[in-house]
C-alpha cells in the first residue's frame, strides 16, 4: 500500500498527527511518526496502540521497531 494512503487513513481513523519522519530515500522501509494529544496517558497509549495494529492490518509490511515518548 502506498505510504501517503497509510498516513491519511491512519490520520482520519484515529484523529492523530501522522507523518513520514525518516528513511525517505529507502523504498523498502518507511518510518512514521504519530502524535496524540490527550490529558490521559492511558487513553493516548491506547489510541497509538490501536493505530499501530491498524497499520499492521492494512499493509503487507511488518512493524519491527516502536519508540514511544510521553511528555
Amino acid at each position: 500500500m502506498e505510504l501517503k494512503r497509510i498516513v491519511e487513513r491512519t490520520k482520519n481513523k484515529f484523529n492523530l498527527s501522522v507523518a513520514e519522519v525518516g528513511e525517505n530515500d529507502n523504498h523498502k522501509v518507511i518510518e512514521i511518526g504519530m502524535c496524540c494529544a490527550a490529558n490521559d496517558r492511558g487513553f493516548a497509549d491506547s489510541v497509538i496502540e490501536n493505530a499501530l495494529n491498524f497499520i499492521e492490518r492494512i499493509t503487507d509490511g511488518e512493524i519491527f521497531e516502536i519508540v514511544k515518548e510521553i511528555l
